[in-house]
């Protein structure tokens, strides 16, 4: 063997990665994302796998496209690396995906090429891009395939944006129908997708702020800065050298091919405030770390739209800074808080989900400011998850897009453009069936051969007499796959609660009617439907448990 010193080892051991902005929002979002590890790359520039060394200085591995013009490339290093079209996308997917996108597509590739060839080991393509609008949803998915026909063993990795509401940006009103066309194409041809909703991002940014006003140069620089925490392995090397290049990332976080789909979550949200506004509690500095992992698995910290927590398959925890505390304390803390919290979170057939690495402190450039101050995170954790919370996102885009698709409103104008109403009927029934795969993954037992999902409610429990001394995991598990079943057939996100008159009325009365007769059948006390929409426990000593006619009443005073 060689004997090489630290700087050539990180060298050797570097691999390029491409990266690709399509759309308003993906040039912007690809400008901000280099400019940001710029200044928090831990090795030299040139070393960095998104920069190369060009005649006469070092500049990002980057093109970017935007059909509708809308962004501004001042300060652009490379101005060849920008391509427009006389005509913009307007919204369309059939655009970006048919007419305009494709007269330009051809140089866009040429463009690449060009990269690639000034590249030793080229791992993979890093695109940012917005599902909602026409040309990042439309031309960035015809771009992704014709980059995965040309190279088919690299990964592709996106950054995908969308918004949830439409009041957020200005969207249209068929923003639904380039969400699931999108994700129709991402599906097939993506290998890892980090989802990232602007609409929870504002949210999250309002809740920390206290005020309805938020700058949009802070939120941007929050989802920005959450992109640069949650990718940290990909630029430091580490102790353990874990996920350090696109394919062992994609190795360790997706256990089948089709829910390649991550959610990102910070601790503390890198939300810049204005001066004299602070919304940091105290807290005692040996119980922080465990702070923090308890905030990046709360669903205020995601930038996903969800109620619950759902079922972890796995979560890649980034430590930042952390410098009065050891490695190993880090680890301790972390295995101490899954012990205790995460075995309800989690599936049952993968041994250990959860990897943790720890690098060194985030540094970044204040935008929010005049003077570009330089900053840095004390102590931060960035985690990368595959959960199946993300189930909710495909709801809400599926309850948009059905309410419009079935009126046929405004389908002229993506079928003027080329497009066939088969297309959006295959797209509606590929996103129907990944929602039914998450759906089967959180409920009962879970079983999954030749890309089929079987959802199995766990029967191996059966209720016995000794009611202190066992749990009736059986009926929780049936209710609860009824329960999913009904919100996805619907289409609708019904929220349970804790209240049992509150509860009985959220339920849709074909569902109740079904939960009423399985008591009269198995001879179960009814008030176990109120138990299992809990943390499985076993039941006190004494209970009361009321009758099916108290509840009927109940319901029949509420209606």
């Amino acid at each position: 063997p060689r004997n090489f010193s630290e700087s050539h080892q990180r060298q050797w051991s570097m691999q390029e990665i491409v990266s690709v902005g399509i759309g308003t929002t993906g040039c912007k979002s690809t400008s901000n994302y280099l400019e940001c590890i710029k200044a928090d790359t831990g090795v030299p520039l040139v070393q960095s796998p998104y920069f190369w060394q060009s005649k006469n200085s070092i500049v990002p591995r980057a093109v970017y496209v935007d059909l509708d013009q809308e962004w501004d490339p001042v300060g652009l290093p490379e101005p060849n690396a920008y391509f427009l079209s006389p005509t913009g996308a307007g919204g369309n997917w059939a655009k970006g995906h048919y007419t305009e996108g494709a007269e330009l597509v051809d140089s866009v590739l040429d463009y690449i090429r060009q990269l690639t060839e000034n590249t030793d080991r080229l791992q993979g393509f890093h695109l940012h891009h917005d599902l909602s609008s026409g040309t990042g949803g439309g031309m960035g998915t015809l771009l992704l395939s014709k980059i995965l026909e040309e190279f088919p063993d690299k990964i592709m990795f996106t950054s995908s944006m969308f918004g949830s509401k439409a009041d957020e940006s200005n969207l249209g009103p068929f923003f639904h129908y380039n969400n699931v066309l999108t994700m129709h194409q991402l599906i097939e041809n993506a290998t890892l997708s980090m989802m990232l909703d602007t609409s929870v991002a504002w949210d999250m940014a309002r809740r920390k702020a206290r005020t309805e006003h938020v700058a949009p140069v802070a939120v941007d620089q929050m989802v920005t800065h959450m992109q640069a925490l949650a990718t940290t392995s990909l630029r430091y090397p580490s102790q353990s050298n874990l996920n350090p290049d696109l394919r062992k990332l994609a190795t360790n976080m997706v256990p089948f091919p089709r829910l390649h789909f991550l959610m990102t979550s910070v601790a503390p949200l890198p939300l810049q405030l204005p001066p004299g506004l602070t919304t940091q509690d105290p807290m005692e500095q040996n119980g922080r770390l465990t702070s923090l992992i308890q905030q990046v698995y709360s669903m205020k910290h995601s930038l996903l739209l969800s109620g619950y927590h759902g079922c972890y398959m796995a979560a890649f925890h980034q430590w930042r800074g952390c410098k009065q505390f050891t490695y190993s304390e880090v680890l301790d803390s972390t295995k101490y808080w899954e012990t205790g919290v995460e075995e309800h979170m989690r599936v049952p057939w993968i041994a250990d989900i959860t990897q943790t690495e720890l690098y060194p402190t985030f540094k970044f450039i204040d935008n929010t400011t005049n003077n570009k101050d330089e900053k840095e995170m004390d102590m931060c954790l960035a985690m990368l998850a595959n959960t199946t919370a993300i189930q909710n996102t495909w709801t809400t885009m599926l309850t948009g897009f059905h309410a419009a698709f079935r009126r046929k409103a405004g389908l002229h104008y993506w079928v003027g453009e080329g497009m066939d109403e088969m297309e959006f009927t295959e797209a509606e029934s590929n996103l129907t069936d990944l929602n039914t795969e998450y759906y089967g993954l959180a409920s009962g037992a879970r079983a999954y051969d030749d890309d089929e999902i079987w959802l199995e409610p766990d029967c191996s429990v059966v209720w016995s007499e000794d009611q202190h001394n066992s749990t009736p995991y059986a009926f929780q598990h049936f209710v609860k796959y009824l329960y999913c079943m009904f919100r996805f057939r619907h289409r609708t996100v019904v929220t349970g609660t804790n209240d049992m008159p509150g509860l009985v009325q959220s339920v849709p009365q074909e569902l109740l009617q079904i939960i009423v007769a399985y008591f009269w059948v198995a001879s179960v006390p009814l008030g176990h439907f109120y138990h299992a929409f809990e943390a499985p426990a076993p039941p006190p000593e004494k209970h009361y448990f009321p009758s099916v006619e108290l509840v009927l009443q109940k319901e029949a005073r509420a209606a």
